[in-house]
C-alpha cells in the first residue's frame, strides 16, 4: 500500500485517494507539462494501490474484461478536472445503474408482495432506493474506500449523496461490463449478505413506514376514521425545542418533544403506526 504523503490531512490516518492524488496527479504536477502517464498506466495503479479485487471484486466473483470501467465508476468529477487525460467520471455509469437497480427493485416487489397495488408499490420503491438505503448498502460494503477525487475534496467527508452514486455507479459499470444478468446476480449476493449480516429483510414492507410514515398514517386514518391527523406544536426553550401532540379525530393520540418539527411529526407518526395506537380510538 502507499506511504503516507504530505498531502495528507493532519490528525487523520493516510487514506488511498490522498495517495492515489500524489501519485497521478501532484507529483506529475511538480516535474513538469512533459511528464504524464498513460490512461492504462493509471487504470493499473488504481487497481494495485487500492486492493479492490481482493477486497471487493473477488467477493461478488466479477471479473471485469475493461478494468477502466472499475476506476471509473469511482472517479469523482474534481479528480477529472485536475487529470491531465482525458478522464471520464463516474456520472454516466451512476445514471446507468439507477436504471438497472430500479428494474431489479420494481421486478422483485412485483414478484413478493401481490397484495399491493400500483401506488403501494410505486412507494415501497422509493422507500428502498432512496439516499439514505443506498448510502447504507455504500457503507456496508465499504466502498468509498476506493473513491479517487480531486485535491479541494481530499479532506472533506463522503456525503451521502456521493455514496449513493457509488453504490449504482459500480452496478452501471458492471452492467456495461458484462450484461444486466450479471448485474442483477450481483445485486442478489449484495442483498443476500446483507440480509445474513445485519439480520433485517431487505424487501420489507416495514420500510414504507420508516420512510414515510406521515403519508402512511394519512392513509390508515382516512380509510379508517374519514379524517386527517392534526399535528399540534408548540416552541419550548426559546424555540430550541419543540412539544408535538398528535390528534386523530379530536382525540389526543400522542406527544413528543423534538429539536425539529420535521423530524418530530415524522418520528410522533411513526410511533403511532408501530404501537398500533389507532386501535385505542373510539
Amino acid at each position: 500500500m502507499l506511504e503516507t504523503t504530505s498531502l495528507n490531512p493532519q490528525g487523520k490516518s493516510p487514506t488511498f485517494a490522498h495517495a492515489f492524488y500524489r501519485l497521478t496527479i501532484a507529483d506529475f504536477k511538480q516535474l513538469g507539462a512533459g511528464n504524464s502517464v498513460s490512461k492504462h498506466e493509471v487504470t493499473d495503479l488504481f487497481f494495485d494501490q487500492s486492493n479492490i479485487q481482493s477486497i471487493f471484486l473477488d467477493k461478488f466473483d466479477l471479473k471485469f474484461n475493461d478494468n477502466s470501467l472499475v476506476m471509473r465508476a469511482f472517479t469523482h468529477s474534481s479528480y477529472v478536472h485536475e487529470a491531465k487525460l482525458e478522464f471520464k467520471s463516474y456520472e454516466r455509469l451512476e445514471f446507468y445503474g439507477d436504471s438497472v437497480l430500479g428494474s431489479y427493485v420494481t421486478k422483485n416487489l412485483f414478484l413478493n408482495f401481490e397484495d399491493m397495488n400500483e401506488g403501494q408499490l410505486s412507494k415501497l420503491r422509493s422507500a428502498l432506493v432512496n439516499e439514505d438505503s443506498l448510502s447504507s448498502l455504500t457503507d456496508f460494503l465499504g466502498l468509498s474506500q476506493f473513491l479517487i477525487v480531486g485535491k479541494g475534496e481530499l479532506d472533506q467527508e463522503v456525503n451521502k449523496g456521493i455514496r449513493c452514486d457509488l453504490f449504482e455507479s459500480i452496478l452501471g459499470a458492471i452492467a456495461i461490463d458484462q450484461g444486466n444478468d450479471k448485474a442483477n446476480s450481483y445485486l442478489d449476493q449484495v442483498i443476500a449478505t446483507y440480509e445474513k449480516e445485519s439480520g433485517e429483510v431487505f424487501f420489507n414492507a416495514q420500510k414504507l413506514v420508516d420512510f414515510d410514515p406521515k403519508t402512511k398514517l394519512q392513509e390508515e386514518t382516512l380509510a379508517r376514521f374519514k379524517c386527517l391527523p392534526e399535528y399540534r406544536t408548540k416552541a419550548l426553550n426559546k424555540g430550541q425545542e419543540f412539544e408535538i401532540e398528535l390528534y386523530i379525530n379530536g382525540e389526543l393520540i400522542s406527544k413528543l418533544i423534538s429539536n425539529s418539527k420535521k423530524i418530530g411529526t415524522k418520528e410522533i407518526a411513526k410511533e403511532c403506526l408501530e404501537n398500533n395506537l389507532l386501535d385505542k380510538i373510539k
